[in-house]
């Protein structure tokens, strides 16, 4: 460009000012997505870096309910001792998964974030800007879009959340929204990852 005169060639002139902007755009839009996947890739550190810290707790606390309960039904002259102690003994351990959810909704609003500049990056998951490869990949962004509920997907379409679906079943269902958006979020980054979503114009 500096080496044209700036009276000669105005056309060649402009054409290479629009070929250098929109470059500049793919380029800007590659480097948020990279970011996007870097800050969740901190996000996701943070949770495993707490996890072992959280599980104790979460066992601590479940070890002192358990107690609390055998000294309760102990201390009674007559009861259901045998069915009492099964039934406390046979709970099932899932201490690990309730800190990862736990650990998950912590950062809630930082996946917020996440999701809401990803969702500005393709003009709220637009079929123009963001496409999928694949039947769980199409799931995904009809969630992402609301274009489907969860309660309404079959056992079979919720597989598009991966293996951490299983962590809405240790949280309150009043958490239960909030971390299946996180997990959402996750997925979505994964999928982009992995070609499972692309961005034609990218």
């Amino acid at each position: 460009m500096a080496s044209l005169d700036a009276d000669r060639a105005v056309a060649y002139q402009a054409r290479l000012v629009f070929e250098r902007q929109a470059l500049h755009l793919v380029e800007a839009r590659d480097f948020l997505l990279t970011q996007l996947r870097v800050r969740q890739g901190h996000l996701r550190q943070g949770v495993n870096s707490r996890l072992q810290k959280r599980t104790s707790e979460l066992r601590g606390q479940r070890l002192e309910g358990i107690q609390a309960a055998l000294r309760d039904e102990l201390s009674r002259s007559e009861g259901p001792y045998r069915e009492a102690l099964e039934r406390l003994g046979s709970a099932p351990l899932n201490e690990a998964d309730q800190a990862r959810a736990l650990l998950r909704l912590d950062q809630t609003r930082d996946h917020q974030v996440v999701r809401e500049i990803l969702a500005a990056l393709t003009r709220q998951f637009n079929p123009t800007e963001i496409s999928p490869h694949g039947e769980r990949a199409a799931r995904l962004l009809e969630l992402a879009r609301g274009s489907r509920a969860w309660d309404d997907l079959t056992d079979r379409e919720r597989i598009c959340l991966g293996k951490n679906r299983r962590l809405l079943a240790v949280v309150e269902p009043a958490a239960q929204e909030s971390l299946r958006s996180i997990l959402l979020t996750e997925r979505l980054l994964e999928a982009l990852a992995r070609g499972k979503l692309t961005l034609p114009r990218s």
